[in-house]
């Protein structure tokens, strides 16, 4: 008879415990930094809901528009929506987040023009002077 038929009808075996490793035993370094990634993801996980909710109150902009405002903006976006095929999403907050890259963004704006208003007078053959 074949092994591994004679195997499949012996009811009687067993695994000796070495088939269910226990946890941590003989990890190898990957599967310790995959536990630690994925620790580190639920933590951020939950850092970014607590930052949500607590940031939850800058987003209702509550008594800033009164009801004859809010009903003027209602009947604009009828009026907008009956000329045109799409919808429009209005969406009313307090305050706006910043916007860190827009300083970056004017700055390197200005670099540029401020180089090409001053292409003829900058010492272009020599970097040095230009620092």
């Amino acid at each position: 008879m074949n092994p591994i038929a004679m195997l499949l009808q012996n009811d009687a075996w067993h695994g000796v415990g070495h088939a269910t490793p226990k946890f941590g035993d003989s990890w190898g370094p990957m599967e310790w930094v995959g536990l630690a990634a994925t620790v580190l993801l639920g933590v951020g996980l939950v850092a970014l809901i607590a930052i949500a909710i607590a940031r939850n109150s800058r987003y209702r902009a509550v008594g800033v528009v009164s009801e004859g405002e809010l009903e003027l903006v209602r009947n604009k976006i009828a009026d907008v929506e009956k000329r045109t095929t799409g919808e429009v999403m209005v969406v009313l907050l307090e305050r706006s987040d910043r916007h860190p890259a827009a300083h970056w963004l004017a700055a390197l704006s200005l670099l540029f023009v401020g180089s090409v208003l001053l292409w003829t007078w900058l010492p272009w053959g020599d970097p040095v002077l230009l620092l």
